[in-house]
């Protein structure tokens, strides 16, 4: 089906047919013309289940300070513009400003939180510390009692009371707000034989990476709301995943149905998930994904190592910066890589 129209700009104006797309229950409308008939992809089984959305981790200026490792505990200080923790704190916007001074923060309260800039594609650059008044116990994340802070010490006590007055909730209510109603950190919970795949909830290009439980281990690891997650049982699976979200091929499944903004396409969310097919090791397609990206990712290993690329892994760069540099279209197994996971969306 196609409607005449015109397409309007600034300072142009021009005619043009406008086709529909549809990707599952949703339907949009396009000036790119259907290359030829899309084939339906069956969706009795695909990835979206697996993924939950991270925590609401803010206001991020009583999160994030410039915190230093000081013996057992931490020293806390003002994060400012030009500092290599600014990235932290650059998107935000209540309590930007907000500076924090402490020496000797009991560690318990400082941990590696990871949101949407420390992901780029197959990298994950190591979480930034946070003072969350948190705890994993026996029953999984909860709130701290204001007598278990107390005990890890004068100055574990003033930063956090500090935290607190600035947003003025008491440490249950501030876990509440990072928790939601939808217990996105109340759910966060993985054993070190499980395989973490996070991706991009933003954005313009989808963007994945993977890691075993054991590399961040689930007590001192808090995922933000910038990111998806979702856990898998084997590295194969973690892979096909990781693969196919960060392949040129998904983005032309979804690209039609992103909203756009004055900079392009952005809001990703779960459009990938949901039309991805589930792992199947028996399905010659899926198994042709993982052997492909295993070669790419040997490949890259490799580059990776390489003195102008090991500036660039660090999460205080910017994404479109990154995705310049590491440049993964350059490497030899770029263009099976590419075929294969297209094959899989036919």
């Amino acid at each position: 089906m196609d409607l005449p129209g015109r397409e309007v700009g600034r300072a142009s104006e021009f005619a043009t047919y406008y086709y529909v797309s549809k990707l599952g229950r949703r339907t949009a409308w396009t000036t790119t013309p259907p290359a030829k008939p899309a084939a339906k992809l069956s969706t009795k089984k695909f990835i979206g289940p697996l993924f939950r959305q991270g925590a609401d981790v803010m206001p991020r200026g009583i999160v994030f300070h410039a915190a230093v490792k000081n013996g057992q505990g931490w020293n806390l200080g003002p994060i400012n513009a030009g500092s290599h923790f600014y990235f932290l704190r650059s998107d935000g916007h209540v309590l930007k400003d907000f500076k924090l001074t402490a020496k000797g923060v009991n560690n318990q309260v400082m941990f590696d939180v990871l949101i949407s800039k420390h992901l780029a594609p197959y990298e994950l650059a190591p979480g930034s510390k946070g003072l969350l008044p948190f705890s994993f116990g026996q029953s999984g994340w909860e709130a701290r009692t204001g007598s278990s802070i107390a005990a890890l010490g004068a100055a574990t006590k003033g930063a956090v009371n500090t935290a607190l007055t600035a947003i003025g909730e008491s440490i249950d209510e501030f876990f509440e707000t990072v928790d939601t109603d939808r217990k996105k950190l109340s759910g966060q919970s993985w054993t070190d034989k499980d395989w973490i795949v996070f991706a991009s909830a933003g954005g313009m290009l989808p963007c994945a990476a993977y890691a075993s439980g054991s590399r961040i281990p689930c007590k001192k690891t808090v995922i933000d709301q910038t990111l998806y997650w979702g856990k898998v049982a084997s590295e194969d699976e973690a892979i096909y995943i990781t693969a196919l979200i960060n392949s040129p091929a998904v983005i032309k499944i979804i690209q039609f149905h992103q909203p756009r903004g004055a900079f392009g396409e952005r809001h990703i969310h779960k459009l990938t998930f949901d039309h991805t097919p589930a792992f199947d090791p028996a399905n010659p397609k899926h198994a042709a994904v993982v052997f492909t990206t295993r070669e790419l990712l040997t490949q890259w290993a490799k580059r990776r190592a390489q003195a102008d690329i090991i500036p660039y892994l660090g999460a205080d760069k910017q994404l479109t910066t990154r995705r310049k540099k590491i440049a993964l279209a350059a490497l030899p197994a770029w263009s099976d890589y590419e075929a294969v996971c297209a094959a899989v969306y036919m």
